[in-house]
């Protein structure tokens, strides 16, 4: 985790993982939950999720984002920047750190607004 965190890795959410007859899951403390393909240590504690993987979802899913994971969140804050914005998302008691580019800031993305985001567990890594 202080590795992650030096690094400057986004978001840092506790987790566990478990296995059923689908796969392994990863589920994380906020509620988000998925089927991780990787390798997986037994005393897995936290999943660290870069912000620039996680994207605004636009209404519409391309064949490589089928293995997406979709969530909802509410806007808690939104950071305007350089070509990217920094969206902070409130879910299941938790914030993540969203890094989106500006073209996908439209006027339904505003504070205490619900927005559905995605990204790809692939991205995901585990300590």
């Amino acid at each position: 985790k202080e590795i992650a965190r030096l690094v400057g890795m986004d978001n840092i959410v506790p987790c566990s993982s478990e296995e059923n007859w689908q796969g392994r899951f990863i589920k994380l403390n906020n509620g988000i939950q998925f089927l991780y393909d990787g390798d997986v240590s037994p005393a897995i504690s936290a999943c660290c999720l870069p912000g620039d993987a996680i994207s605004l979802w636009d209404g519409k899913l391309v064949s490589e984002q089928r293995t997406w994971i979709m969530a909802e969140g509410l806007v808690e804050r939104i950071i305007p920047g350089v070509g990217t914005y920094r969206i902070l998302l409130k879910i299941g008691g938790q914030t993540l750190s969203a890094c989106v580019p500006r073209s996908q800031i439209t006027d339904d993305i505003q504070q205490y607004a619900k927005v559905k985001f995605i990204f790809n567990p692939a991205e995901a890594h585990l300590v």
